[in-house]
């Protein structure tokens, strides 16, 4: 920027321009009052400009461009200002020739225009010495500017009317950059200028500088977080092939101690019997599985010769599996408890526990019989109920059911269960309701099922029973409800069932008993329902069937009976209270005039 003049020297200045071109010194006299305040404007834009090109330069810098393009950006910074500059004697002719010039600011550029001629000059920033000039910016704001104030454009588009009437001479001020950067400012203004740009120059070289350093440190920065980086994952990678290692060796060091104890148990088992039969009881036992099979022998006798056998299976669950059970059994109770998980076991193993609709707990080491599905205990910890009725179990019924004598309910009916009814059956003499119907059961009906004394229930039907039915079912006298029908029984009917004296239903329908139908029946007074029908009965019907007093249901059709309906029975179908509401039977009346003579029938065959 030019230093500030004084008023005289500004004055002075006027007058010299004016005796040069001949312009009345009076024609400043509008401009001289706001010299000082245009070039206090002045320099406020030329501080403006620099401050911009700084931030230009910043931003260029940052962006990363290389340095040949550094290098053009300030070549031409430079040069925006200077480059286009007229000469002093080449604006002083110009002004004189053409006049006043005025000024007009827009968007797009900057339009300088003379007295009343076509000379146009256009372009952004435009270096010229202000002499004796009106310059209007803003359209509307006329601003009166000293002689010797530089007025900044940048590379212009220099238009002029060649002809008196309106002929155009269209220079463009494009110089080529060598010859921008040699050509020097004549003016003392340009001089000043172009020291001015050298230190702006300087300066953004420094701030370019600084700017790089900035980079070079925020590089370092991250390199010395990618080294931490992988210095940690390295401590890392250290720490877990530590715990790695760790592991393996101690999964290693099970395997052997697995490998030594199996080999050991091994050994032992080659030197123990697998059946102790002789065994004293008052013999320590050598390992766990000879413990095992010594409870299991004394009480249940000699183990099959199967070694596939269900018992076998359960011996060996109860050796390596099971954990519950701790030996010797030093009580009374503790016995108890171990025969009643292998007697468990063995059902499980017997009837195919894995395909049971549901299993849970079943055969699980840690955890008790009482809680296993199907079975209930009572407080002295013993099973109590058996219930597994419609579970899909397939096999037979094992004979150590009947050490579970503390059983209450077996429920067992609509399975596959195949094979004999074992005659241990007999020894849960605590069963109430003992329901094996509707099963794949075959065989004779054990006659140790007389040792369910206090069953009130039992239930056989829907098998594939044959034989006859045993006589010492007359000892059930707590029997209410004996179901022996649909199966394959023959034989008579026992007379000593009169004594079942709580006996209400009797249901031996669907069978291939003969002979004639005991008169004894006659006094069980309590029978409601007494089904006969479809088997090969003979004979009469005894007249002391009529004795029953609450007979509802008599069925007598498909078999071989003759004779007439007694009137003891024809009595029960009018009686005011529970009269007999079914009596059917083969009528001699019928098409094949074959039967016996019914006229109370409530239906006839």
């Amino acid at each position: 920027m030019s230093p500030k003049k004084s008023d005289a020297e500004i004055k002075e200045e006027q007058r010299k321009v004016a005796e040069d071109e001949d312009v009345a010194p009076g024609a400043f006299h509008s401009v001289t009052n706001s010299n000082e305040n245009n070039m206090e404007k002045d320099g406020d834009e030329d501080d403006q400009r620099s401050e911009q090109r700084r931030q230009i330069v910043s931003q260029y810098v940052l962006n990363g461009s290389d340095d040949q393009d550094r290098s053009s950006f300030f070549v031409e910074g430079s040069q925006t200002e200077c480059s286009s500059a007229m000469d002093d004697s080449q604006i002083k002719s110009e002004a004189k020739r053409q006049g006043p010039l005025t000024r007009n600011s827009n968007n797009s550029g900057v339009t300088a225009v003379r007295g009343k001629s076509n000379t146009k000059v256009t372009g952004p920033t435009v270096l010229a010495t202000r002499q004796s000039i009106n310059v209007t910016e803003d359209d509307d704001d006329t601003t009166a500017v000293p002689p010797g104030v530089p007025l900044r454009r940048s590379p212009f588009t220099y238009r002029e009317n060649n002809n008196n009437n309106d002929p155009t001479t269209t220079v463009t001020n494009n110089p080529p950059r060598q010859e921008e950067e040699t050509k020097a400012p004549e003016s003392q203004d340009g001089s000043e200028l172009a020291a001015e740009l050298v230190d702006e120059r300087k300066d953004q070289e420094r701030l370019k500088q600084t700017l790089e350093n900035v980079l070079q440190t925020q590089n370092a920065v991250q390199v010395v977080d990618v080294e931490a980086e992988d210095r940690l994952k390295r401590q890392r990678q250290r720490r877990n092939f530590c715990l790695y290692a760790f592991l393996g060796s101690a999964v290693l060091a099970g395997v052997v101690a697995a490998v030594v104890v199996t080999s050991s148990r091994n050994q032992q088992q080659t030197a123990a019997p697998t059946i102790l039969p002789s065994m004293s009881p008052t013999m320590a036992p050598t390992t766990r599985e000879s413990a095992v099979v010594e409870a299991v022998v004394s009480e249940f006798g000699d183990l099959p010769e199967d070694e596939d056998a269900p018992q076998h299976a359960a011996i060996q669950w109860l050796t390596d599996m099971d954990t519950t059970i701790e030996f010797p059994l030093d009580s009374e109770e503790s016995e108890h408890i171990f025969l009643e998980r292998y007697a468990a076991a063995v059902f499980g193993y017997s009837t195919q526990y894995s395909s049971w609709f549901n299993n849970d707990n079943w055969l699980d080491p840690n955890v008790s019989v009482c809680d296993w599905f199907g079975l209930t205990c009572n407080d002295d910890e013993r099973i109590a109920v058996l219930d597994l009725a419609v579970q899909n179990l397939d096999g037979h019924i094992p004979s150590e059911i009947g050490y579970l004598d503390n059983l209450d309910f077996v429920f067992l009916f609509r399975n596959k269960l195949r094979g004999t009814i074992p005659p241990e059956v007999g020894k849960l003499g605590d069963v109430d309701f003992m329901y094996l119907n509707e099963n794949l059961l075959t065989g004779q009906i054990p006659d140790e099922l007389s040792g369910l004394l206090d069953a009130d229930e039992l239930f056989l039907f829907g098998n594939q029973l044959n034989g006859t039915i045993p006589a010492a079912f007359g000892g059930l006298v707590d029997l209410v409800n004996l179901y022996m029908h649909d199966n394959r029984l023959s034989g008579e009917i026992p007379s000593s069932l009169s004594q079942l004296k709580r006996l209400q239903r009797l249901y031996l329908q669907d069978n291939n008993i003969q002979g004639q139908i005991p008169s004894e029946l006659g006094g069980i007074i309590s029978l409601q329902r007494i089904q006969l029908h479809n088997n090969r009965l003979t004979g009469q019907v005894p007249s002391e069937l009529g004795g029953f007093l609450g007979l509802s249901v008599l069925t007598l059709q498909d078999n071989n009976l003759t004779g007439e309906m007694p009137e003891d029975i024809c009595a029960l179908r009018d009686a005011p209270i529970d009269d007999l509401e079914v009596l059917e039977a083969d009528c001699a009346t019928n098409d094949t005039g074959v039967g016996m003579n019914c006229t109370c029938c409530s239906f006839c065959w």
